[in-house]
């Protein structure tokens, strides 16, 4: 078509640097099995800058077998500087190492058959994992990678995958550090039973048991503010020696200190509580809140490392099992609230 600029292909980087393509491809695929000279090396180099040539991804893929794009899905883009963080890192450390991550948002989860349609993927990293037929489509197509593997894994979601218990661990070790001794869980509505919830749940409980202590006291915490004081102080009569509770989430931690301070409760004095992510006004509200500090760029060099080294490793997709887990790294960030 007229005007259409044409691109930009080894061929002309070879003229242009006076190789043969065979040498070009070589050093643009960072092939390090062939011996070139490093003038020749960044002669191409020099001049596939300046002709401003780009690998077209797709025709590598099917000359080399390889795919090096990484798909993550997400129901909805989150407007969390922590999920913000985890992606930005988890990309830049996939690009240092020549991967691209490709975000897709909308619905629980796409089908295979529309990632397939329009992406060649190697990985595919998801919230919730996808049916089998699903599998069987990715597989199919050469993808390498896909996790959550399948409905039979142990939870079912990120909690397969990703390791969410030290938060926990670090939640119900401070609250009986201070001397709590009926601990409980507020959960989202958002999340009710989910797999991290769940898994969350079993590292408390196992270190209740470990003191002695009750199992954690679950509940389902709502967001409107009149349907909070009422859940707390339903809690509280369920369970009058509530002591300490550990939430789920900043928001859900903010909500029972507003319900406490309504009800008349003293903040640590009656009940000390804890929340999860460290959110930039966490810090602001009264007293300010006691939580677990995600670090989730490290997370997001985690993802990518773990991602990378799987797919060198030139694996396949085995049935069964998450192929790949992956360490969140936290710490505790002591306020007036616990």
């Amino acid at each position: 078509m007229a005007g259409v600029p044409s691109r930009v292909t080894g061929a002309d980087v070879a003229r242009a640097a006076g190789v043969s393509q065979a040498t070009v491809s070589y050093v643009l695929s960072g092939n390090t099995r062939q011996s070139i000279p490093a003038t020749t090396r960044k002669r191409i180099l020099d001049a596939a800058d300046r002709l401003g040539y780009v690998p077209h991804v797709s025709a590598r893929a099917l000359r080399t077998g390889q795919s090096s794009v990484v798909v993550l899905t997400l129901p909805v883009m989150s407007d969390s500087p922590t999920m913000s963080d985890m992606i930005e890192s988890a990309s830049a450390a996939l690009g240092r190492q020549g991967f691209t991550l490709l975000t897709y948002v909308g619905g629980e989860r796409p089908s295979a058959a529309t990632l397939l349609a329009s992406v060649a993927p190697a990985a595919v990293l998801a919230l919730r994992p996808f049916p089998a037929t699903e599998l069987a489509r990715f597989r199919g197509a050469g993808v390498r990678l896909v996790v959550p593997y399948a409905e039979t894994t142990r939870d079912g979601g990120w909690a397969d995958w990703i390791d969410w218990g030290p938060t926990a661990q670090l939640q119900v070790d401070h609250l009986i550090s201070r001397g709590r001794r009926r601990i409980g869980f507020a959960a989202s509505a958002e999340f009710g039973d989910a797999p991290v919830v769940r898994r969350r749940i079993a590292t408390i409980n196992h270190a209740l048991e470990e003191h002695g202590l009750e199992p954690v006291s679950l509940r389902t915490m709502p967001s409107d503010p009149a349907a909070i004081i009422r859940a707390l102080r339903e809690w509280r009569e369920d369970v009058p020696d509530l002591d300490g509770i550990c939430a789920h989430t900043d928001s859900i931690a903010i909500g029972v200190l507003y319900a406490a301070r309504e009800l008349g409760l003293s903040v640590p004095d009656d009940i000390g509580v804890v929340g999860a992510d460290d959110l930039p006004f966490s810090a602001m509200v009264v007293p300010a809140l006691t939580t677990v500090r995600p670090n989730n760029l490290a997370l997001g060099e985690n993802i990518a490392t773990a991602v990378v080294n799987y797919l060198r490793e030139d694996r396949t997709l085995e049935a069964g099992r998450n192929p790949i887990t992956v360490s969140r790294p936290v710490s505790l960030v002591v306020r007036q609230s616990a």
